[in-house]
């Protein structure tokens, strides 16, 4: 349950509780009705307000800060396999794994120009590259390349993965944005997304997801790398550019 709901929720069970006391002592309860209301749309307005800042922040750090691309390697699952004797289906869905991965860095290589100072590396590196042991990263041809180096933890993270449901509600988020997230509490999409340094899913109004799935067909990662590059154009021309916001 979100604040404003825990808000709301309070003052519904508050006003409950009046109504009991009111109609014995013969009081107008309207008085309350109308502070309820009030703090009620002042929530949603301060809620929508931070998203839109939270978003104006994002898409100027998004522009000018190293953007990770994390792929999967699939190395947990590939060891339990082997555990349990396995082995023969490795190559194969190794084999799929590493054509897939080789879509999405060519993806970005070649149609994300919204921010170019991007690092691939696989989910496993990651974890170590993030806990401060050495770990490496990889060029455009999947290779390690100990050369490349990433210091400091102002970063955001791409991914292909399943969105989660956002904490906060469409009304929220209702102010511009475009975005393909869709769907409820047990309605996960998979797509490309993008996280901040803490792994925590971005928010709408900034768009922040690319939906793999259109009706009975599936996206490309190129084109879900195009589509996030061109709605992150789009919004930081809207917003920054087009309403004169300066970078601090």
């Amino acid at each position: 349950m979100n604040f404003k709901c825990l808000v709301v929720f309070s003052y519904l069970f508050i006003l409950n509780m009046l109504t009991c006391l009111c109609v014995n002592a013969q009081i107008s309860i309207q008085p309350y009705i109308s502070i309820s209301i009030s703090l009620s749309e002042i929530t949603e307005d301060e809620t929508s307000d931070f998203l839109e800042n939270k978003a104006i922040s994002d898409i100027l750090k998004l522009k000018k800060q190293p953007l990770i691309v994390r792929l999967k390697d699939n190395k947990l699952k590939f060891e339990k396999m082997r555990k349990a004797g396995a082995e023969k289906y490795i190559k194969n869905l190794k084999s799929k794994l590493d054509k897939e991965n080789k879509k999405i860095v060519n993806g970005f290589v070649e149609e994300f120009k919204f921010n170019q100072d991007i690092y691939f590396i696989y989910t496993s590196e990651f974890k170590k590259w993030r806990s401060g042991e050495p770990a490496c990263f990889l060029n455009a041809n999947q290779e390690c390349d100990e050369t490349i180096k990433l210091i400091g933890d102002k970063y955001y993270l791409a991914e292909f993965d399943f969105v989660r449901q956002s904490k906060y509600s469409d009304t929220d988020r209702r102010r511009h944005g475009k975005s393909d997230q869709q769907g409820g509490a047990n309605l996960r999409k998979e797509g490309l997304i993008l996280r901040d340094s803490k792994m925590d899913q971005l928010e709408k109004p900034l768009p922040f997801f690319v939906s793999k799935n259109v009706w009975l067909f599936d996206r490309s990662p190129e084109e879900m790398v195009k589509i996030l590059n061109d709605q992150l154009s789009s919004f930081y021309n809207e917003w920054i550019d087009g309403e004169g916001e300066n970078e601090e």
